[in-house]
């Protein structure tokens, strides 16, 4: 009898544990990943990107590798504003960038070069 009882408390506690360990690492967040690059397509590493949103508990900040790639991947979900910036190329914002969860949302970014002196020879 106590061996039967041993028995049945092992298996409820194995169930209990199984149901509880998939809500332990369900996700509770999602998200953004891009690439800056200039008007010929190609990377543009050191830009800084900026990650606004009232999801947030203030302002996250990224700097793009040699790839032009940026991340920052573990964010609530909610909508954002991506903000890229880089000496010599106009100020880029993206509005209403939508993170779901367990998802990452792709922001790709394209910069123009800014033309703020003119020279004359």
């Amino acid at each position: 009898m106590r061996s039967r009882w041993l028995i049945t408390f092992t298996v409820l506690a194995l169930a209990v544990l199984g149901l509880t360990a998939n809500v332990a690492t369900s996700q509770t967040t999602g998200g953004i990943e891009g690439t800056v690059t200039d008007a010929n397509d190609a990377p543009l590493p050191g830009a800084s990107v900026d990650l606004k949103s009232s999801s947030l508990q203030g302002p996250r900040s990224a700097v793009t590798n040699s790839a032009g790639r940026f991340r920052f991947p573990v964010i609530p979900p909610g909508t954002y504003t991506v903000t890229c910036a880089l000496s010599g190329f106009k100020k880029v914002e993206r509005h209403g960038v939508t993170v779901n969860l367990d998802a990452t949302a792709t922001v790709l970014i394209r910069m123009e070069i800014s033309v703020t002196q003119e020279i004359v020879v």
